[in-house]
Parts: structure tokens; C-alpha cells; sequence
């Protein structure tokens, strides 16, 4: 079975800060060693961090959470638009 959120992301960036040793325990191997997911791919966690700065990764999440609620999804554009800058749009637009 593929993981389905993170057989969607293709390939991604980050970095990494950790000290110690964590053990994987069960599980499959996850983001080319820097993490581990559940046999079902619906649960994993990694080091990794910046993982969600990356559009692939974060349209794959929200892709597969709004395709569980029957929702119809448009993808993050990567347009580099600063995303506090949005945060701020869609707070004016909505809220206030």
C-alpha cells in the first residue's frame, strides 16, 4: 500500500535539528530515512523541518483532507507570495 499523503508530495526540502537517537519501532521508513510513517500512511512525523513551506507537500495533505470530506480542492500556488501576506488577506476578507 502507498502512503497516500506522502506518495502525492513527489520531492520536497527542509532541514533538520534533532540530538539523541529515536528508534522507529514499527512502521515503514518514511521521506528517504528522515522519518517514519504508519502501515497506512496516514500517520507519519519527521525531523524534517519546513516541510509544509514546501506547495507539494502542503496541497498533498489538503488535497487528501478535502477528498475525504467530498470537497473540492484548489491547490496552493507557489507563486512565492509571502504567506503571512495571505494569512493577512484571508483574515481581512473573512473576519473583519
Amino acid at each position: 500500500m502507498v502512503p497516500p499523503i506522502l506518495s502525492s508530495m513527489g520531492e520536497v526540502t527542509g532541514y533538520e535539528i534533532h540530538m539523541g537517537v529515536t528508534s522507529g519501532g514499527s512502521g515503514r521508513e518514511a521521506l528517504v530515512g528522515d522519518g517514519y510513517a504508519s502501515d497506512d500512511g496516514l500517520v507519519f512525523g519527521t525531523y524534517m523541518h519546513g516541510l509544509f513551506s514546501n506547495p507539494s507537500a502542503a496541497n498533498a495533505l489538503l488535497s487528501y483532507l478535502h477528498g475525504k470530506k467530498g470537497l473540492a480542492f484548489s491547490p496552493i500556488s507557489s507563486d512565492g507570495a509571502d504567506p503571512y501576506e495571505t494569512l493577512a488577506d484571508l483574515f481581512e476578507q473573512h473576519l473583519l
